[in-house]
């Protein structure tokens, strides 16, 4: 019979729970009247009293049968098919709990097929249509990614919307990364750029750049900034969005103060000096007494001596900032052999041994000393084979020329590196050069003929360039997102999100449980953010247990050595800044946070969104709301050894968040407030934590 009920239509099913209800109210309503006349002395009132109370007793077992069979696996379908409207690889409902719905569930399978198929087919059309249009994209963020110029893309709110890698080393300071969505003036100096930028609006013109000067608090290093306007100021978009291209100005602009100083210095120094002289020289020349005074002559003799001297020493000074003006570069030999042959004009010259080696040398100072030398060598000591060695002797790497000819003595080689190098590329002498590099050079034998002239470039030397990321983040839409409303009606889709999670040393707060490894990322515009990402290991000041590092794997010695809470705390604040922290189970995370509020030196006061609690709103309190059921129901997978570990457990999270936010909005929740409201109804499996944030 079960059987049988099983093969019926959903429609049959239905109106056969009609029927029972109505065959099983009229036996009730029988029964009722026979036990009334069964007993006559219990008045009138008793079969009215029992037909009550046997019809609540029955209509509750009607109601029981039809959520358990019918109304239960209709919203596990409904579940689903939310689910697979965010991704084809949404788990099914268990085939035991719908095996009453019949041609239902078939149904709603061929529709998610059907979904699939058309989801595909659109996407590969899309795809089709939009392969050059993302192969030339592609190449320009390419390029972008390694521009050694820092360049970052504002609105007229100065909000970023695009930065490269190199942007990120020119800019970020203390605590504060470089980020989507945040104000430009937390990572520059607020007066010269906006200095810049007004000017450039005042231009009206976007051909026009104005530039700035700029100091890194944090690093002490200087930038120089180029602010241009994408579009002209009009009477609809007064403020436009402009590029701020920065490159890093350090050497120059230290080099200029230092340069000025000196001269200020000499200045200073000369001026009362010469005057003293001057005075000493005209009372010489109108008494003949003190022309004879031998003492005298021997005091500005002695006066003159030093005021030369010190003439030379700030001379000295000065010519050390015009040597320091070229940063070292890291490079490989090959394109420091091509500079030098550039510069050799037809002499041939053959590279030896430099596989597997980096060199770290100011280029074209370098390249126009050891081409020099060669010229020198070439035509002036009857070289032959004439080489370039490049490799490591000693723990240092050596440049070395080789050749086979007349000898070069080293007196030779002083004059030779004494004079200016006759490349118009450098205005430095060969001296300078080999100073500049912490080095020296001389000529050695090396067998069989031939002889060498070594420069050894010794391990650390000079002033190395900053080394920059690379990589670009862009969301252009932010470009046209209009200021920030209440937060009470600020739009799901449009808010900025930083979804963490915390490995702890226990599940106890209150007990001296503290967290060992915070991670989060950073959600713009519904997109995860590549690279803006949190990842640190935390120093719990406690012992972790032995169960608990089976769990997420940390042990006390990868924390040992790392900061406290209150060191990452503050960068997970600043992390975290001006967006709303998403959770999973955030209670539990928030409490350990706000318990060490006092030691970080900020409140987490931040809007929080609990994605349990979201995950009851959208699948009811019935299913289960743990990490792993959210995601298995949603298709999201966790790739071996990333559970239970914080960017594993966050990564999840957050693209669980994203399907569940759409699923969220397609129902009509649309603002942060309605959302809230929902969470509300929800209290009793968890507590919102925004209630001192906004009252609803």
């Amino acid at each position: 019979m079960i059987a049988s009920l099983r093969r019926k239509k959903l429609r049959t099913r239905m109106g056969l729970f009609f029927v029972l209800m109505f065959v099983g109210s009229v036996a009730i309503i029988q029964l009722s009247a026979v036990i009334g006349r069964l007993y006559p002395d219990a008045g009138p009132a008793l079969p009215m009293v029992l037909s009550i109370i046997f019809l609540a007793a029955f209509l509750t077992w009607v109601w029981t049968l039809f959520d358990q069979n019918l109304a239960t696996p209709i919203q596990a379908v409904a579940n689903h098919l939310q689910a697979r409207a965010q991704c084809d690889s949404a788990v099914p409902p268990d085939p035991e709990t719908t095996r009453y719905l019949g041609d239902l569930v078939p149904a709603v399978e061929q529709i998610g097929r059907s979904l699939s198929n058309a989801r595909n087919s659109m996407a590969e059309s899309v795809a089709h249509e939009t392969t050059r249009m993302s192969s030339e994209l592609e190449k320009l963020i390419q390029t972008l990614a390694v521009l050694p110029l820092g360049v970052v893309v504002c609105s007229g709110r100065h909000t970023v919307t695009f930065y490269n890698g190199a942007a990120t080393g020119l800019l970020n300071e203390g605590e504060t990364a470089m980020a989507l969505g945040r104000s430009v003036f937390e990572f520059t100096e607020y007066g010269p750029l906006l200095e810049a930028y007004n000017l450039a609006v005042a231009s009206h013109s976007p051909d026009r750049s104005v530039t700035f000067l700029m100091e890194n608090a944090r690093t002490g290093h200087f930038s120089m900034g180029e602010v241009r306007l994408l579009y002209a100021p009009s009477t609809v978009d007064a403020q436009p969005p402009y590029v701020l291209v920065l490159r890093d100005a350090s050497f120059e602009t230290r080099n200029a103060i230092a340069a000025g100083t000196l001269m200020a210095d000499l200045f200073v120094t000369l001026r009362p000096e010469l005057a003293s002289l001057e005075a000493n020289l005209e009372l010489r020349e109108q008494s003949p007494s003190l022309a004879a005074d031998i003492t005298l002559s021997e005091a500005l003799l002695t006066r003159t001596h030093k005021l030369i001297a010190q003439v030379n020493s700030m001379d000295a000074a000065y010519r050390k900032t015009r040597e320091a003006y070229w940063p070292l570069e890291d490079i490989s030999p090959t394109k420091f052999i091509r500079a030098i042959r550039s510069r050799l004009d037809g002499i041939t010259l053959i590279a030896e041994g430099y596989e597997q080696i980096r060199l770290n040398i100011a280029v074209s100072p370098m390249a126009s000393l050891v081409a020099h030398l060669a010229r020198l060598i070439s035509k002036q000591h009857n070289a032959r084979a004439l080489s370039l060695i490049i490799r490591e002797e000693g723990g240092m790497t050596v440049i070395g020329l080789g050749w086979s000819g007349h000898q070069l003595y080293y007196d030779r080689l002083a004059e030779c590196i004494a004079a200016p190098l006759p490349d118009r590329r450098t205005v430095l002498t060969g001296r300078s050069v080999l100073r500049l590099h912490g080095t020296d050079c001389w000529p050695e034998e090396d067998g069989a003929g031939r002889y060498i002239l070594k420069i050894p470039l010794p391990k650390t030397i000079g002033q190395h360039a900053t080394k920059l990321a690379t990589g670009v983040n862009y969301d252009f839409e932010l470009l046209r997102r209009p200021p920030p409303t209440e937060l009470i009606n600020a739009k799901l889709s449009e808010m900025t999100y930083t979804v963490f999670d915390t490995e702890t040393t226990g599940l106890m707060p209150s007990q001296g449980d503290e967290i060992c490894q915070i991670a989060a990322l950073r959600i713009v515009n519904g997109r995860i953010v590549p690279n803006e990402v949190m990842e640190q290991l935390v120093n719990p000041g406690r012992p972790i247990p032995l169960q608990t590092t089976n769990l997420h794997g940390i042990t006390d010695d990868m924390v040992a050595q790392r900061p406290t809470l209150d060191v990452v705390g503050r960068q997970f604040h600043a992390f975290a800044k001006e967006s709303v922290l998403v959770a999973h189970n955030a209670p539990f995370d928030m409490e350990f946070l706000r318990r060490h509020e006092a030691g970080i030196g900020k409140s987490f006061d931040q809007p929080v969104i609990d994605t349990v609690l979201l995950s009851a709103f959208l699948f009811g309190r019935g299913e289960k709301h743990t990490l792993d059921a959210i995601c298995e129901r949603l298709g999201v997978r966790i790739p071996d050894g990333a559970r239970h570990t914080a960017m594993g457990d966050a990564i999840a999270t957050a693209e669980a968040f994203q399907k569940m936010l759409t699923m969220a909005e397609a129902r009509g929740i649309e603002t942060f407030g309605q959302l809230i409201a929902e969470f509300r109804k929800h209290e009793r499996l968890q507590k919102d934590l925004n209630t001192d944030l906004m009252k609803i």
